[in-house]
């Protein structure tokens, strides 16, 4: 996670005392697939390994260290919106399906002007290993995450936590 979700609220308070017109942005992303993603790059990418060459236990220990330093996006978001008023939230999800649009509305929020084309760059940058989670996998990530997704839904991190719901049948 960005180092700001894991910000004491005094730290945050102190931010916004000293920098109370500071723009805000959260960028929210599906815990599931977010925690798969990290996942892979630490184990697989920056090891240079195989998806058959790491043990089971290996990545149970990874999910688990990652969920013991999970902080949640409502909790997160609730503490900034405490001490802030302008806080943009992007979503991953919108980044994945038109790029061009999320940057757009968010330099609209930094206070750009508004532009007709933006160029974005021809290849993604820290694409993930093209490895499926196994089924044993997505099962204990969305119980991990069960009530963070229930809990988004209804709140204004809430977007697309109807989609991750339906996708997890939750």
């Amino acid at each position: 996670s960005p180092l700001y979700y894991h910000l004491p609220e005094e730290a945050v308070g102190n931010i916004a005392r000293y920098n109370p017109e500071t723009r805000i942005i959260m960028l929210v992303r599906d815990p599931v697939s977010r925690t798969w993603s990290k996942v892979r790059m630490n184990l697989l990418r920056h090891r240079g390994r195989e998806f058959r060459e790491v043990p089971e236990s290996e990545f149970r220990q990874a999910f688990d260290s990652i969920r013991r330093e999970w902080i949640s996006y409502s909790g997160t978001a609730a503490l900034w919106k405490k001490h802030f008023r302008n806080i943009h939230i992007g979503f991953f999800d919108e980044l994945k399906r038109n790029p061009a649009d999320f940057f757009r509305n968010l330099l609209v929020f930094l206070g750009a002007e508004r532009t007709q084309e933006i160029e974005l760059p021809g290849r993604k940058t820290n694409e993930g290993l093209p490895v499926r989670m196994p089924e044993s996998f997505r099962s204990l990530l969305v119980e991990h995450y069960r009530d963070e997704i229930i809990q988004m839904q209804g709140s204004p991190l809430g977007k697309y936590a109807g989609e991750w719901i339906r996708k997890y049948d939750l």
